[in-house]
């Protein structure tokens, strides 16, 4: 049989439990959304950089087509 006193601790343990796996998805959450944005914002850089490389490659070319 179970004691009230042990009732309640199996109740405080279980809601400890409870809130630690709470804990514990946020901050798996939470560092997955923040990979996530790390690999976004990479991915936006590289991108920026190939476009600005782009622009500048293709700059000469208008400066020389209309010698004529």
């Amino acid at each position: 049989m179970l004691r009230s006193a042990d009732k309640e601790d199996a109740m405080c343990y279980e809601r400890d439990y409870k809130i630690f796996e709470d804990q514990k998805k946020a901050e798996d959450t939470r560092v997955v959304q923040e990979r996530r944005a790390g690999l976004i914002d990479r991915l936006l850089n590289d991108a920026n950089k190939h476009g600005e490389k782009t622009k500048a490659e293709e700059t000469p070319v208008k400066e020389a087509a209309p010698a004529k």
